[in-house]
């Protein structure tokens, strides 16, 4: 969820990376957030994050099983 230019699209993005597969994201302009985006994970580990314009942030390896 956007907490600058909120109203206004802008470059947006959401994603999540399920180790062993494709990244999977959703990037376009939006003027409030982009998402969701969602896989199956049992057993995997995964990363996560998104941003806007040009701050974005990812997680680490996580939440593994």
């Amino acid at each position: 969820m956007k907490t600058t230019s909120v109203g206004t699209k802008t470059r947006t993005g959401a994603y999540l990376y399920v180790q062993g597969s494709s990244p999977i994201d959703d990037t376009d302009s939006y003027a409030y957030y982009a998402g969701p985006v969602s896989a199956p994970a049992v057993g995997k580990c995964v990363q996560w994050g998104g941003g806007t314009n040009n701050q974005w942030w990812y997680s680490g390896w996580s939440h593994c099983s």
